[in-house]
């Protein structure tokens, strides 16, 4: 991946906040006593304020708290990476730790009353994964091909639900986005931009330091499984061990992921 990234101009106080912070008030919620924490988790059919907010940092199985915990940590690393506006990536935080549990337990409470009390960190983990999908976009764009426009962004989310239509074998899905696909693959100059330039990044990537080489290898595989991460975060198994995997909200948390940096980014212009 390019050395364009903007690690270097992050601040100490973000590193802090999203490394630290976050983390120990997750780890802080994690261990309080179950009688507590029976009071944060949401149940759909009787919803108290605080349940609608702190379910979304609830968690009762170290299990399930653990690889959300994991899964934060390395996609925060990645978009200290890759982002390339840091006032963005505040604003979307922000957002996502502040707006979006209550939208998505407003969504539950409303759409989905029937499902078992649900907690965890899950839609906001999802909504950080489409904000790697945006900022992906963003930073070929300022880095590579000025001229790169929505309908690669639009690809890229294609070729996530051509992705998860067919892990789940939903033919007609499938068919659909793959004849979009093809369409947004017709403005082909993008395309072959992007090919070029990744073929002379990949020359020059060969002459740096192994170390270096390295870093910039792990980025970019690391970036690319979360691009194209949407299939996971929608299994048909939504029940694993004694975790049930509220997949609508996990698909509201992505797509607010990718709306929302989107919004604001052209109401900054």
């Amino acid at each position: 991946m390019k050395s364009k990234s903007l690690l270097r101009s992050w601040k100490k106080s973000d590193y802090i906040i999203f490394f630290l912070i976050i983390p120990l008030i997750l780890t802080s919620i994690f261990l309080l006593p179950t009688s507590i924490k029976q009071n944060l988790i949401l149940n759909p059919l009787n919803p108290t304020l605080i349940s609608i907010f702190f379910s979304n940092y609830t968690h009762t199985e170290a299990q399930h708290f653990l690889s959300n915990l994991l899964i934060y940590l390395i996609i925060i690393f990645l978009l200290f990476n890759i982002e390339t506006n840091r006032k963005l990536f505040l604003k979307v935080a922000l957002l996502n730790f502040i707006l979006l549990p209550f939208l998505v337990s407003w969504f539950v409470v409303y759409f989905l009353p029937k499902l078992p009390p649900t907690q965890g960190f899950s839609a906001i983990l999802c909504s950080f994964v489409g904000y790697i999908l945006f900022s992906s976009y963003s930073w070929l764009k300022k880095n590579w091909y000025k001229k790169l426009d929505e309908n690669f962004l639009m690809l890229l989310l294609m070729i996530n639900f051509l992705i998860w239509s067919i892990s789940e074998n939903i033919i007609l899905f499938s068919v659909i986005t793959l004849i979009t696909i093809f369409f947004l693959f017709l403005n082909r100059t993008q395309i072959s931009k992007l090919i070029k330039q990744f073929e002379k990044e990949r020359k020059k990537l060969l002459k740096e330091k192994f170390i270096l080489r390295f870093y910039k290898m792990f980025v970019f595989a690391f970036t690319i499984t979360f691009m194209f991460s949407l299939f996971a975060l929608l299994p048909s198994n939504v029940i694993v061990g004694k975790i049930v995997i509220n997949t609508p909200a996990h698909y509201f948390g992505y797509l607010f992921g990718i709306l929302i940096p989107y919004v604001l980014n052209k109401l900054e212009k």
